[in-house]
């Protein structure tokens, strides 16, 4: 088969022999015998990818978009093989080359339709990249984080159940031992649960923390007090902003604050003029802390 050639001769061959062309044209095709076509082309990348490794990488990576849009497709037998093409590129991916897929998983998060399918597939495929490369994966959760936590919210119950399953799972990369073991389950339940919020950040408020505070830490910790900010309930709005004082103040580099600055400054900006004291007090403090650690580690410019 064409792994059986191409192992043979060499990855270079996909090229001087028009593989790839022919390939990328059938996942195209709109005809009647599409669907047919469809599919042998995507088994026809997972074969690739199972027979030359990270040798397709150069090839496998540009159309894992094509395999994430075809994850909904109406025909079951491609929707199938374009599942199977994307796991057998992740499952040989090497680790520096996981960043370059991870746009196409997190647009494959905000599919609508297909019966979540599409979601499903990617929560699942973003969980394996945290398994087998945390290291990499870990800093790009402050991007994906949000994704999880919208498919938390979904209509579908099997979306639901999936992004569930993915949290603690992503949440492996983090190396911040409070927040690897000790905050743990209670951060799991506040992302999953709003209505523990509360609960949560007074936990956090309680917790003596012993080591630096990095992004990946920071992409389970903001969503929530972000969300205790925003809230109605001002006892949470002035616990969760206290939160983020400390949380300023724990973080080491730009490259982790970095992201959340654009959230975060406009909410405290606007709780300065809020008309309970305390609320307002505690957001001076905040802010000033933010934009210190922003404008040190060069975050703002």
């Amino acid at each position: 088969g064409i792994g059986a050639a191409a192992g043979a001769l060499g990855e270079a061959a996909l090229v001087s022999h028009g593989v790839m062309g022919r390939v990328e044209a059938a996942m195209d095709l709109k005809s009647k015998e599409a669907p047919h076509a469809r599919e042998a082309a995507m088994l026809a990348c997972a074969q690739l990818c199972a027979t030359l490794g990270v040798k397709f990488e150069p090839y496998g990576i540009p159309m894992l978009a094509r395999q994430v849009k075809a994850m909904s497709d109406k025909d079951k037998k491609v929707a199938d093989a374009s599942t199977r093409a994307a796991r057998a590129l992740l499952d040989g991916l090497s680790t520096l080359s996981v960043k370059a897929v991870l746009g196409a998983l997190f647009e494959g998060m905000q599919v609508i339709g297909g019966g979540g399918r599409t979601k499903i597939e990617c929560l699942q495929l973003a969980a394996l990249l945290a398994t087998k490369a945390p290291g990499t994966m870990g800093p790009c959760l402050p991007e994906c984080i949000p994704l999880v936590m919208e498919c938390l919210n979904d209509s579908n119950a099997k979306v639901e159940q999936a992004a569930v399953a993915a949290l603690p799972v992503l949440c492996s990369c983090v190396e911040n031992a409070e927040v690897a073991s000790t905050l743990k389950e209670a951060l799991m339940l506040a992302l999953k649960k709003p209505d523990t919020t509360l609960a949560c950040i007074d936990e956090v408020l309680m917790t003596t923390f012993c080591n630096p505070m990095d992004g990946t830490s920071l992409a389970f910790m903001m969503p929530i007090v972000i969300r205790g900010i925003r809230d109605a309930n001002y006892e949470l709005v002035k616990k969760a902003t206290v939160c983020t004082s400390n949380l300023c103040a724990l973080v080491k580099e730009s490259s982790d604050i970095a992201p959340f600055v654009p959230l975060l400054l406009p909410l405290l900006d606007k709780n300065t003029d809020h008309s309970i004291p305390d609320i307002r007090d505690a957001s001076i403090v905040a802010k000033q802390k933010l934009l210190d650690g922003a404008l040190h580690f060069g975050a703002i410019r």
